[in-house]
Formats: C-alpha cells, sequence, structure tokens
C-alpha cells in the first residue's frame, strides 16, 4: 500500500495536530518482569558508570580493555554529561549531584585537545543538550549549570556566519571564535540538529538569538525550492541553504535532521507549520521512492532505501533504525494511522536484524526485494541469512548504537504489544553477556561470534552508551508515566528536554550575552586563572592505565588533561550510588 497527499490534505494533518492523541497507548500497562528488567538495566549502568569514574574520570572516554581514557571530545569529559540525566532518571542522586557540579565548572572557552576544533553538532547535542536537560530534569534550580550552558552555547554560535548564510558550519574553532569555513558544505543531520537546543536556550534565558538563528538554518534546509522528492533534502547543503548533490537518505548524515523537525513541531505546539507539513510531506515521498518490501517467503520485511538521483541502494544501516520510532511518534501527533503501522513495521523490521549468535544486531544489512531488486548475498553466511531472516549482514560491528531500541520503546508506547518488552529483555542479557569488557561494556567487532573473548571487543566506549542504549532499556522497563514521551521531547542524544509551553518564564541569574557573539571579544580563561591557556594533549589523548584503582586519583596516576578540573577516582563504587 501506498499512500499519495495532496498538498491540502497534508495541511489538514498539521492544522488538526494540535489536537491530536497522545503518543503513548492510554492506561498502558508494564507486565510484572518489567520492574526486574528496571532494576537489571540500573545495575548493568551503575557498573558501567562506576567502572569509568574509576578509571576515566574527568576525560571523555573509557578505554574498558586497557582499563584507561580517552579524549575523542574535546577534552571535557563527555561520559559526565552524557550519564548525567540518566543518572537522574534512574534515581542515582548524589551521582547525579556530582555529575551537575563538574558540568557546573567545566571551561568551554578552549578545547583540550589539539587544534582547538570542535565538532557543531556533536557538542550541541552531547554538552548542551545534556546540561539543558539536567537542568530542567532537576526543577530549574541549577543556576550555575544553565549559566555553562549559555557559555558553551554562545561558543557555538559562531558556527554560524550570517554574511555566507543561515547554514551552521560543522567545526567551530573555539580558539579563535570563527567557523571552519573551509569545510565547504555541511551534512543535514549536522546543520540541522540544533533546533531542540537552541530554542530551548532561549526560552530558559529570554535571549531569542539562538532560537532565531536555529530556526534560520531549519527553514532554509526545509524550504529548499528544488529538492530530489518533495519534502527530502540533499544530504549536504552549503552554508548559503543551496543543496549539494542528489543524495537522500534517512541514514547517518541526514537522520536526526527528520528527527527534529517532527520533534519542533511538538515541542512548539504547531507554532509553524512549516515543520510539521515538511516533515510528512518528506514521510510521504520516502514511502514512494524509498520504502522497500522483501518478498513473502523472507517475512515481506519493510526497510529503506537510499537514493542518488534515479539509483537506489538496497541496503540500510542501523542509523537509519530510528526512523520507525519517529514514524510512530509522527504518525500518533498527526492521527495517521498509516505512518504508525509503517513505523511499526519499520521498527519490526530493524527488530529482526538482532536474529544473530549473539541476539546483537550488526551496524548494517542489505536486502533483495520481493521482485528482485538489489544485490544477492555474496557468501553462504549471508544467504542463509537472508532466507532465513529477510535481510543480510553487511557490517558485523556493533558500535553501541541505540537506534533499534529507541525506536522499539516508541513502539511500546504507542502499542503495549509485550514483544517489544521481550525483545528488549533478551537485548539486555545479551549485552550482558557478550559485551561485558575486562571494566564496563564494549562494542562488539563481531556479532556472529559467541566466543568470550577480548580480541571480539573494541576499547573505546562511546559516551551514548550512558546516554541512549542504557536509558532506553529503562525507558522500556519503566512506569509510562514518569518520563513521558507526551511531556518530554528526547533529542538525538536522549537527552529529554520540556515542551515549549511547559518551560517556566526566564529563572535566576544567567549570562548577559550579546544579540549575536563578536569574534575575538572574548577573554581565554583556565582553571587556574592565570589568564594563559595550558598546552593541550594531542587531538585524541590516550590515558595512562591504572595500576591500583584504590589509589589512584585523578591528580595522580590518572592523567588529567592541562587545565581540566579533576576529581578523586572511587575507591569503592557501592559507596557512590545512592
Amino acid at each position: 500500500m501506498r499512500i499519495g497527499l495532496s498538498t491540502a490534505l497534508v495541511l489538514t494533518w498539521v492544522v488538526n495536530a494540535v489536537r491530536a492523541g497522545n503518543i503513548q497507548l492510554p492506561g498502558l500497562t508494564l507486565p510484572s518482569s518489567a520492574a526486574g528488567n528496571a532494576a537489571l538495566v540500573k545495575s548493568t549502568f551503575l557498573t558501567a558508570y562506576n567502572d569509568y569514574k574509576t578509571y576515566a574520570w574527568g576525560h571523555d572516554d573509557l578505554e574498558p580493555i586497557s582499563k584507561s581514557w580517552t579524549n575523542g571530545r574535546n577534552g571535557w569529559g563527555a561520559t559526565i554529561f552524557d550519564a548525567m540525566p540518566t543518572l537522574y532518571i534512574m534515581g542515582f542522586t548524589d551521582l547525579f549531584n556530582e555529575a551537575v557540579q563538574f558540568a557546573s565548572n567545566v571551561d568551554f572557552s578552549y578545547s583540550h585537545t589539539v587544534g582547538d576544533h570542535v565538532s557543531f553538532f556533536e557538542t550541541t547535542i552531547r554538552y548542551l543538550g545534556s546540561m539543558l536537560s539536567a537542568y530542567e530534569l532537576n526543577g530549574y534550580k541549577d543556576a550555575a549549570l544553565l549559566a555553562n550552558a549559555q557559555r558553551l552555547g554562545d561558543k557555538l554560535m559562531y558556527g554560524w556566519v550570517p554574511a555566507n548564510g543561515p547554514i551552521p558550519y560543522g567545526s567551530v574553532n573555539f580558539a579563535t571564535n570563527s567557523a571552519d569555513v573551509s569545510s565547504g558544505s555541511n551534512n543535514i543531520a549536522s546543520a540541522g540538529s540544533n533546533i531542540l537546543e537552541f530554542y530551548t536556550l532561549s526560552r530558559l534565558t529570554g535571549n531569542s538569538t539562538y532560537q532565531t538563528f536555529a530556526e534560520r538554518g531549519m527553514s532554509a534546509i526545509a524550504s529548499n525550492p528544488s529538492p530530489p522528492f518533495p519534502g527530502l533534502s540533499p544530504q549536504q547543503v552549503f552554508a548559503s541553504g543551496k543543496g549539494d548533490g542528489n543524495v537522500i537518505s534517512w541514514d547517518g548524515g541526514n537522520d536526526s535532521y527528520y528527527e527534529y523537525l517532527i520533534k519542533y513541531f511538538k515541542m512548539t505546539a504547531n507554532a509553524n507549520p512549516l515543520w510539521g507539513t515538511t516533515w510528512a510531506t518528506a514521510v510521504d515521498s520516502t514511502i514512494k521512492q524509498l520504502l522497500k518490501r522483501t518478498s513473502v517467503a523472507t517475512g515481506q520485511r519493510t526497510y529503506l532505501t537510499s537514493a542518488s538521483g534515479s539509483s537506489n541502494s538496497y541496503s540500510m544501516g542501523d542509523l537509519a533504525c530510528f526512523s520507525g520510532g519517529n514514524w510512530i511518534m509522527g504518525g500518533k501527533l498527526l492521527n495517521n494511522a498509516t505512518i504508525v503501522n509503517y513505523g511499526l513495521n519499520l521498527t519490526d523490521s530493524c527488530m529482526n536484524t538482532y536474529n544473530t549468535p549473539t541476539g546483537i544486531g550488526g551496524g548494517g544489512f542489505a536486502f533483495v526485494t520481493a521482485d528482485g531488486k538489489g544485490t544477492p548475498p555474496g557468501t553462504a553466511v549471508q544467504q542463509a541469512e537472508f532466507n532465513q531472516f529477510g535481510f543480510y549482514n553487511t557490517d558485523n560491528g556493533w558500535y553501541m548504537r541505540p537506534e533499534v531500541i529507541e525506536s522499539a520503546v516508541y513502539a511500546w508506547r504507542a502499542s503495549g504489544d509485550l514483544k517489544y518488552q521481550t525483545w528488549a529483555a533478551n537485548v539486555l542479557q545479551s549485552i550482558i553477556k557478550y559485551a561485558k569488557a575486562p571494566v564496563g561494556y564494549s562494542s562488539l567487532n563481531d556479532v556472529t561470534r559467541t566466543d568470550l573473548s577480548t580480541d571480539n571487543l573494541g576499547d573505546n566506549v562511546e559516551s551514548f552508551l550512558y546516554a541512549e542504549v542504557f536509558k532506553y532499556l529503562y525507558l522500556m522497563f519503566d512506569d509510562p508515566n514518569h518520563i513521558s514521551f507526551d511531556t518530554w521531547i528526547f533529542n538525538t542524544e536522549c537527552h529529554p528536554l520540556a515542551m515549549g509551553q511547559n518551560i517556566p518564564a526566564r529563572l535566576g541569574a544567567v549570562l548577559q550575552s550579546p544579540p549575536f557573539p563578536v569574534p575575538g571579544n572574548e577573554t581565554q580563561t583556565t582553571a587556574t586563572g592565570n589568564g594563559v591557556k595550558p598546552t593541550p594533549t594531542q587531538v585524541v589523548a590516550t590515558g595512562t592505565a591504572v595500576k591500583d584503582p584504590a589509589s589512584a586519583t585523578a591528580r595522580g596516576e590518572m592523567v588529567s588533561v592541562p587545565g581540566f578540573v579533576t576529581g578523586t577516582a572511587v575507591e569503592d563504587p557501592a559507596a557512590t550510588s545512592s
């Protein structure tokens, strides 16, 4: 079944969506198994977080095999930020307060790694998003946290060069307060995944500039006069707003732009029909041009292809699996059962890719459609996978990505079907069994290997494991009224933000930032306050393994980045829980 939408029908959906039903199924009741699974998620998360504290506190990421640390996100302590809202939601009050104190005192005036180049996208969704989320979750009372969020927001504003156009550049040099304009075009996920955070920052500080610039960028992408298909932007876009190329997809580089369209529509209660209309039009074009199904013999699975001009790529990455949950949410908001059903089908098909020997899905997969389009499996193993499950793996790595779990949570909250609870419980057990590292948890090099060997584990833990994987699993088993999908909107790093109308008027003392930062006007500061910027570490700094965690401290054996706020390593992990 394919749907064709007239402009009038799309507009009718969007206008009526203000009165739409909730995302969550009314009266949703958890099964008896949920409490035990929720407790298991919490204990697993706590083990992972305390291991981070012991071996990597103050740094970005844990190296779980080396029992050390690495700084790949500018050395500001990415894991602490990404874990912060999760700590609050799970009820670890003492650890949450410790994280808030840390985050409130991080010096964002420069990068703590060589070059000062800062990813506009990653810094917005991880650092800024987590601070705003923690501030809202904890009752709008941590003034120092909001003040530091605004300091970071002011630095990120240099990503825009108004003279060049409305689209932010992908990288900002925090030392010179300037965008890296040599990067050329930006992808739409990077350029368009900031509107939730900057709108929230404007609402909380009373400075509308953040929202204004974010909306201009989002509007420029959505208003492309000649997109490859209606509502679908090319993956790359210049600062001027002009599209670059003809690649279209819901996969990486595209994904969170579409995610933010419908979420901003919800956050602002449809204050501007552009966001909802563009999203609904994009979904319609996707159903017509990108959505493909396998044969009855292979389960009639539903997948999204990518396209370059008139050529489709019959493969899908796990990043694109967020689309199932996104369509479920958007379909519910627009009161469109067809979109909801497509979202459920996409979710089920992505969950199906976890049919591997470990019970964990790989990073990419391919398929052949019912009418024979696509590249047939190239090996006997791939052929067996396709014959049994309707897909075959093209990338066997598990990179701790949350998108399949994310969509399953939306499917559970919207439908109440217990199969999602069962599936998530099995995934949790698989992670505990196969991804357990010498300390914490890690990625898998090959999800088809069931031998418990460290050579199948990666030696770097992305901070989003704490922000997304553990939080989405917990939300699957948690009381749906605790962090309701009808009340909170999650940024693409799974940091919940309040609905616009629920954000209180500007509270307390916040920084008085100018309408737009003036390059070169800021004073560089350091933790010592001597006005001299410390010499940073290498681009991706790595640490020295801790020989004796019980006696090591962040100022001793746990080597810290110069100028960085440090703390004491955990001596008794059990004592830090609440």
